[in-house]
């Protein structure tokens, strides 16, 4: 029986996390995220030191006291197009 080491390259898995691919499907993920939870919602798409993040946020004071009393983004990320 063989044994086999698995080194990962850090710098590589970085470049991934942090690239535009990964950009474009959170921001894409992110969109259809705020697009369930209607009107007044955004999205922002940033590179933080270790990966790309997108955060969807309530955009309108409306839609902020929808979110705190419905909780409508944890509702709506039921359906933030994980099955595509």
């Amino acid at each position: 029986m063989s044994k086999v080491k698995f080194v990962l390259n850090h710098a590589g898995v970085a470049e991934i996390l942090k690239g535009a691919g990964i950009q474009s499907a959170l921001s894409k993920v992110g969109t259809q995220i705020a697009n369930s939870a209607g009107k007044g919602y955004g999205t922002r798409t940033a590179i933080r030191p270790t990966r790309a993040v997108t955060t969807v946020y309530p955009a309108t004071v409306a839609a902020h006291f929808d979110n705190l009393k419905k909780n409508t983004l944890l509702k709506a990320m039921g359906s933030g197009g994980t099955n595509d």
